[in-house]
C-alpha cells in the first residue's frame, strides 16, 4: 500500500470546494493506491479530499498492532463445568458481554498517525488447546470456528463423537484447562473513503479459557431388601 499526492487535474476537480470557500493550507488532497502484497499489482484507488498536510500513513504493522488492540478476546464456554472422561464435551466461543459477536466482531473506529481507520472483521479460523496435549483447529470453510451450544436437535452421534460441534473427550480424569487462539480476516478504510483495503495475513488474539473436571462414575449393585 502507498499513499501519493496528486495535484492532477480530475482529482482537483473532484475536490472542487463550495463557491466562496477558501482553501485550507493545512489539509491536502491525497489519493491512495492498494497494491498486491507480494506482486505489486495494482488494485483499486481512492482519493480523500480532506488530509491533513504532511500526514503520511502509519506502516501497515502499526496498524494491524491497533487493530489487534481493538479486538476483545472471545470468551471459552460449554454447558458447566464437570464432566465425565471419555464423554464428548462441546464448547463455543461467546463475546465479552454475551450478546457481542465473536464472528464479526465491533471495532470502533480509531485515530492512528493523524488518519481515521474504519475497520470490519470475520473469523476465519480457531485453534484450540485441551490441557492434554493435543489441538484442534477448526477452518470456516468446512467448520464454524466460533462453535455452538449443543441442543438435542442436533445430537451427537456416539458418547464421544460430536462431529456437528467444537467438542473433545479426556481419557483421563483431573482438571483442565481450554483455551482458544482466534483468528480474523477483514479490510479497513482511511479517513472515511470508500475503498476496503484488504488487511495483510491474519488479526489472532487469545481468548479467555475455562477449566473443567473431569471425572469418572461408577454403578453400584445394591441387594435387594
Amino acid at each position: 500500500m502507498a499513499n501519493v499526492s496528486l495535484g492532477c487535474g480530475m482529482f482537483i476537480a473532484f475536490c472542487a470546494l463550495p463557491a466562496g470557500q477558501q482553501v485550507d493550507a493545512n489539509r491536502q488532497i491525497v489519493a491512495y493506491t492498494v497494491r498486491e502484497v507480494g506482486t505489486g499489482r495494482f488494485l483499486s484507488l481512492d482519493l480523500n479530499c480532506e488530509v491533513p498536510a504532511g500526514a503520511g500513513l502509519p506502516p501497515i504493522a502499526a496498524v494491524k498492532r491497533e487493530i489487534t488492540k481493538q479486538v476483545t478476546p472471545p470468551v471459552v464456554m460449554s454447558g458447566g463445568t464437570r464432566y465425565l472422561y471419555r464423554a464428548g464435551v462441546v464448547f463455543y466461543l461467546r463475546g465479552p458481554t454475551g450478546s457481542s459477536s465473536v464472528v464479526d466482531p465491533a471495532i470502533a473506529p480509531f485515530e492512528l498517525g493523524g488518519h481515521r481507520f474504519a475497520v470490519s472483521l470475520h473469523l476465519v479460523r480457531s485453534t484450540w488447546t485441551w490441557g492434554d496435549g493435543p489441538s484442534d483447529t477448526y477452518v470456516a470453510s468446512s467448520h464454524d470456528p466460533a462453535g455452538m451450544p449443543y441442543t438435542e436437535t442436533r445430537p451427537c452421534e456416539s458418547v464421544s463423537v460430536c462431529s456437528a460441534y467444537i467438542a473433545h473427550a479426556w481419557t483421563t480424569t483431573g482438571t483442565h484447562t481450554v483455551g482458544v487462539v482466534a483468528y480474523w480476516q477483514g479490510t479497513y478504510t482511511i479517513d472515511g473513503g470508500r475503498t476496503r483495503i484488504p488487511i495483510p495475513g491474519e488479526i489472532s488474539r487469545a481468548g479467555v479459557n475455562r477449566v473443567v473436571e473431569i471425572r469418572t462414575a461408577h454403578s453400584i449393585l445394591i441387594a435387594p431388601s
